[in-house]
């Protein structure tokens, strides 16, 4: 499929990974907090009564508890992500017999959404694995977490979550429609700043994430329940989404549904900002850096002639 392996779609994917990476670990502690409450380690109390008891524990080190295979996790899934999102856009853009160069709002929407179910579809046992380490206050590799999983619970076990997961592929389709619909704005009379970027993708972050967020609270739900400590018929976690999502309402009401959302929008939304920024500016490194390569290249092709 023309795009897909360019060398643009590969420079949009080292710039998402490595800028995804970079915020991760800048603000991985509220990842944890956000996980440890959606699945209920710690109850009865609020995030900083969450806070108080890792700090009390683990001491400053548990807030970092599972970043290792998360930082792993990040970076595979999101240079997976930028590469199949950027190259299938000219490719769906030219079947819908856009002008050469031009991408509309509904090959970005699609675009988005067949990256993010592939991707989701590859790397749901590396993310059940990152949430597994952060409940477990285990700092393995993802992949070892994966094999131990593989082992203990069987292979099937490894995508329990992948049916939210692929629900969940709306998230970034909304944060990338409303992060292009910002950017289309042209709030900048000139050329976009870190600011501007930090800006817009902490606004397009903030509207999926409360859009989407139950879904995520049974996702983390659905990660972290073993099978075979409770039987079928008992244990809504292994029913599925659904079952899942309507036993934390039939128990907590709307409120459990939403369990989190402070240190998840505090965590996503900042995350997202800092992402983006750090994207937009690795992403124009990197193009410069080719573009003069090329440069140098197409002058020594010259000189030989």
């Amino acid at each position: 499929m023309p795009g897909v392996f360019s060398q643009n779609s590969l420079d949009h994917a080292v710039a998402g990974s490595a800028g995804t990476v970079l915020a991760t670990l800048l603000l991985f502690p509220l990842e944890r907090l956000k996980t440890l409450l959606q699945v209920g380690e710690v109850s009865g109390v609020g995030l900083l009564g969450i806070l108080l008891r890792v700090l009390r524990k683990d001491g400053p080190r548990g807030l970092y508890y599972g970043c290792k295979p998360m930082l792993q996790t990040v970076g595979a899934s999101n240079f997976l992500y930028f590469f199949l999102f950027e190259g299938l856009k000219e490719p769906l853009a030219t079947a819908a017999r856009r002008p050469e160069g031009e991408v509309g709002p509904y090959e970005t929407l699609a675009s988005s959404a067949i990256a993010g179910a592939l991707n989701m579809a590859v790397t749901e046992p590396l993310w059940r694995a990152c949430v597994v380490a952060q409940a477990e206050s285990c700092d393995a590799s993802a992949f070892r977490t994966v094999c131990r999983m593989w082992t203990s619970e069987g292979p099937g076990a490894l995508w329990r979550g992948l049916g939210s997961s692929l629900w969940l592929v709306t998230n970034p389709v909304i944060q990338f429609f409303v992060y292009d619909a910002l950017k289309a704005l042209r709030w900048s009379a000139t050329e976009f700043s870190s600011i501007d970027f930090f800006v817009m993708g902490a606004m397009a972050k903030a509207v999926a994430t409360v859009t989407t967020f139950p879904l995520q609270v049974a996702q983390s739900r659905l990660r972290t329940v073993k099978q075979g400590v409770a039987c079928c018929s008992s244990c809504p976690e292994l029913k599925g989404m659904i079952p899942c999502m309507r036993s934390i309402f039939q128990k907590h009401g709307m409120g459990g549904l939403y369990t989190g959302l402070l240190p998840k929008m505090l965590q996503t939304v900042t995350q997202a900002a800092f992402m983006f920024a750090f994207y937009e500016k690795i992403h124009w490194v990197i193009t410069r850096w080719t573009r003069r390569s090329v440069k140098r290249l197409a002058r020594r092709m010259r000189r030989l002639r």
